[in-house]
């Protein structure tokens, strides 16, 4: 056992014993031989025989399990971080006009949007698009997710509260374990602050060209 979780071993083990329960459920790592960690699940059943009371039971190694759970985690926690916009939706109804379900839908959204999680988890990706962005044609993006390929694209969301915040959209395909396309990410940045500081700068351009041609006097920088 490893040694970070020997005293829990124990201390699971003793509470077994001690409320004389007739399974034993543990987890923890193993150490092996060659100085591989793995983990390891088990359970175990009291049997009475004729040496007494013995355990018997089944261990198996839930490494791989283990390793993929942490890294959808970490994932997960990844992507709920970030400040842009992450929508999945399912791939298979796309030829129905739209009617893929939501499947997933980050913090951002509902931050930029005004949305709650239920208003978008299960609707149809065509009545979420309507709704939040109604300026980009249904048509152009049933072709896009027809043919299987990723898009990029400059949008306007449209918040409950009556604000336009101009954005850019990445939609990608997904594919599964066979090859075959099975979800869409949408990854979608609000480009507010950088059309804004865009504009500061044609603002600070156009001021320096007028001062330049209004003045006989050296300028520099």
């Amino acid at each position: 056992v490893h040694a970070d979780d020997r005293e829990e071993m124990d201390r699971t083990y003793s509470e077994f014993v001690a409320t004389g329960a007739p399974v034993f459920e543990f987890a923890h790592r193993i150490v092996r031989p060659d100085g591989r960690i793995i983990h390891i699940r088990g359970v175990g059943e009291q049997t009475q025989t004729t040496e007494g009371l013995q355990i018997t039971g089944v261990v198996q190694d839930v490494t791989a399990q283990i390793e993929r759970d942490n890294r959808l985690h970490l994932l997960d926690q990844s992507v709920s971080r970030l400040n842009d916009v992450v929508l999945i939706f399912e791939a298979a109804e796309v030829a129905r006009g739209g009617l893929a379900p939501v499947v997933y839908v980050n913090p951002s959204f509902m931050q930029i949007t005004g949305l709650a999680s239920e208003d978008v988890l299960g609707q149809p990706i065509a009545r979420v698009m309507t709704e939040t962005a109604p300026g980009v044609p249904m048509q152009v993006l049933t072709d896009v997710l027809e043919q299987r390929v990723s898009l990029r694209s400059d949008i306007r969301l449209f918040t409950r509260d009556g604000h336009i915040v101009p954005a850019e959209i990445d939609l990608v395909p997904v594919a599964g374990v066979n090859g075959e396309v099975t979800h869409w990410v949408a990854a979608i940045r609000d480009m507010s602050e950088k059309f804004a500081a865009e504009e500061r700068a044609r603002t600070n351009e156009e001021r320096y060209e007028l001062l330049s041609r209004s003045t006989h006097d050296v300028v520099w920088d």
